[in-house]
């Protein structure tokens, strides 16, 4: 189902007009909250379960290939993110509480298909992969993977290269973030 609608926006957005503006190299800076929803699993012990949000901020560098296509790599990092024990699977669970703070990593490559919805404003998808690492505390585990990456955004174009924006992004990983930030091409 998810392939599908990708490519329907896929589609969707490479037929629509150009935004001429955007075009060359760009970077990024955001700011907002990511929200986690995971199990650290670790070799016998405590596993680390983590359902919360925090704050977090993302750079960026991308590449428009032409008017209606991005490539973009981001790196976004998120920290205090509350994490308790939970026993493995049918394992005997001492009446141990453990609470700690993880810190979470993300490194992601997307294509961003985009589209004009107005002289400066443009609206934008993003699909790709997510490589994501969860730092649990000195007693619970750490984990990492990969995962499949989409969202959306909307730019509004400023003058001399600048433009703001605000994304929304989610994963496989049951990892969602908003963002505002801004963008600078040349």
């Amino acid at each position: 189902m998810r392939r599908r609608t990708a490519v329907w926006l896929l589609l969707l957005f490479a037929g629509q007009p150009a935004v001429a503006q955007d075009h060359g190299w760009f970077v990024t800076a955001q700011l907002g909250v990511a929200e986690y929803e995971t199990t650290q699993k670790g070799p016998g012990g405590f596993w680390g379960v983590t359902d919360d949000s925090a704050l977090s901020w993302a750079l960026g560098l991308g590449y428009a290939v032409n008017e209606r296509v991005a490539i973009r790599g981001m790196f976004e990092r998120s920290t205090g993110h509350t994490t308790t024990n939970r026993c493995p699977g049918t394992m005997p669970c001492p009446p141990i509480f453990i609470q700690e703070q993880a810190d979470f990593h993300n490194l992601s490559l997307v294509a961003m298909p985009r589209m004009s919805i107005g002289p400066r404003t443009s609206l934008y998808a993003t699909m790709g992969l997510q490589y994501w690492d969860a730092d649990g505390g000195p007693e619970l585990p750490s984990d990492d993977g990969f995962e499949f990456l989409f969202g959306g955004g909307l730019d509004y174009s400023l003058d001399g290269g600048f433009s703001l924006g605000a994304e929304v992004q989610g994963s496989t990983a049951d990892y969602l973030a908003g963002r505002v930030g801004i963008r600078y091409s040349w």
